[in-house]
């Protein structure tokens, strides 16, 4: 049974003598109001607000098989002046296997800001993902986990900044397994590929693998790469190898820490690129030629630090070749050299929850808390499992603690809200839901919590106008717009009286 359907369950049996449930009748009921001549207020704003929650997090769970579409009203968001525009360039893998589990996934581009949001459509509906699915690594990369059911289909994925910044949609399909990349066609194999530049031109010798980038034309899917380095070479594993597009292959190359002369070739079939060459260059080899001469400088150590980000690199590497095991130790080992990474527990939290470990992601995240108080990537994330633990005290502790960083954080401010509302703190209710629907006025359940709050505050008409947004709204369930649609029956009747 759903977390919704659950609910709804939970409501009819908590229903008191006399008290119609919202879901009850094809009239919504409303509550009574002070005096006696209506049943008390009180009883079902708690009750609503069970249902809200459930909604909520309903909306946002991974845990249901597929995703249902949500159909976004063009609701007229407050204006916000972007302060950047992100952009997608490559996904990888770039056309993802049809699958009823989560997968990874990795986007490549510029502009990702922080606590940037991942939306997602496919049919004729759009959803954002949870925050805990998606993992900002840096401002060109984001890690996220996504169900693509059990059907081929067409999909596009959009990065949205705090800001209001969106990108171009990213459009791909998702192929059953037989179904992947086509295999080219013996005219493409004839065709030689060509380097033209590569990404970083001149790579660091770090002493571990890097990624780097080709870019050129002719490549294919099943494109070989081979690379020489000190009068040896030899043809990289496929699995060492990514293609991006026809103009871009990632390799995964361990370059040792000592400069050195390379050169890579991209191979499609019998036709070969031109061999394109590179230097690495040590990590202390920055002085400017003209520099007056000094004793060498013996290199020294990496710190934990170094080390902590070179274990983290290699886990990324491996999660993409979704060596998932490997990858938790060397996430492990990161964290063990720097418990203050925030990247890697992050990382490490989501690879958990996939696993449906959500324990050890909750002692995980409370570390992560103690090391970062009010971080809130983890508060958030360790607040919702807090929830499905039934600890609703403790996870809004937890958003209280990360409130200053979430300000911008319009699921997190609605999540803290919906919580609010469960104390019977309307009031902070009020203004959390207020902040959230000013960074996104289309999530209509937000719209009707933020109603009930309102009307719990005694705020009859400002709640009858976000009661009319919510009832307006075709992604709200019909049992919900009807019983906001009683609520603006109900106060306007009573103001006659």
């Amino acid at each position: 049974m759903s977390l919704i359907n659950q609910m709804l369950r939970d409501l009819e049996e908590r229903r008191g003598d006399g008290v119609q449930s919202p879901l009850k009748s094809e009239s919504a009921a409303a509550p009574r109001a002070r005096g006696g001549r209506l049943l008390p207020a009180a009883v079902a704003l708690l009750a609503l607000a069970l249902l809200v929650l459930a909604f909520v997090w309903w909306q946002s769970s991974d845990t249901r098989e597929e995703v249902a579409p949500v159909v976004v009203e063009a609701t007229a968001a407050p204006a916000l002046a972007p302060l950047s525009t992100p952009r997608i360039d490559a996904m990888q893998p770039a056309r993802p296997q049809t699958t009823p589990s989560l997968q990874m996934l990795h986007l490549r581009g510029e502009g990702f800001a922080p606590g940037c949001r991942v939306a997602v459509e496919w049919g004729e509906g759009e959803q954002l993902l949870p925050p805990e699915r998606v993992n900002r690594l840096d401002a060109q990369r984001i890690q996220l986990t996504l169900r693509t059911g059990e059907r081929a289909n067409h999909w596009s994925i959009s990065v949205i900044n705090p800001d209001g910044g969106r990108s171009a949609p990213h459009r791909f399909e998702s192929l059953p397994p037989m179904a992947a990349e086509p295999a080219p066609t013996k005219a493409e194999v004839r065709v030689a590929p060509r380097i033209e530049s590569m990404e970083p031109e001149s790579p660091q010798a770090l002493g571990g693998t890097q990624s780097l980038t080709l870019l050129g034309q002719g490549f294919t899917p099943e494109s070989r790469v081979r690379v020489a380095w000190d009068g040896r070479e030899k043809l990289l594993p496929p699995e060492r190898v990514s293609y991006l597009d026809q103009g871009r292959i990632e390799v995964s190359l361990r370059m040792g820490s000592r400069a050195q002369s390379w050169s890579l070739q991209v191979i499609n079939g019998g036709a070969a690129s031109n061999i394109h060459r590179f230097e690495t260059r040590a990590v202390d080899a920055e002085a400017p030629a003209d520099a007056e001469p000094v004793l060498r400088k013996q290199q020294r150590p990496f710190s934990p630090a170094q080390q902590a980000e070179q274990a983290y690199k290699e886990a990324y590497e491996l999660l993409q070749q979704r060596r998932n095991g490997e990858a938790e130790k060397r996430l492990l080992d990161a964290l063990r050299l720097a418990p203050e990474h925030l990247s890697a527990r992050k990382t490490l939290a989501g690879l958990l929850i996939s696993e449906g470990r959500r324990g050890e992601a909750l002692e995980l995240l409370e570390q992560g808390l103690e090391q970062r108080p009010g971080e809130p990537a983890f508060a958030q994330l360790a607040a919702r499992l807090r929830l499905e633990q039934g600890d609703q005290s403790g996870a809004l502790a937890l958003l209280e603690q990360g409130m200053a960083g979430g300000a911008n954080d319009a699921e997190y401010l609605a999540l803290a809200a919906a919580l609010y509302q469960r104390e019977g703190r309307f009031r902070e209710s009020v203004g959390a839901y207020q902040r959230a629907l000013s960074l996104n006025a289309t999530n209509p359940a937000w719209w009707l919590g933020l109603g009930i709050s309102l009307e719990g505050a005694e705020q009859g008409e400002q709640a009858i106008e976000a009661y009319r947004r919510a009832a307006e709204s075709r992604a709200l369930e019909t049992k919900l717009r009807r019983y906001a649609a009683g609520r603006i029956e109900a106060i306007e009747a009573a103001r006659k009286d």
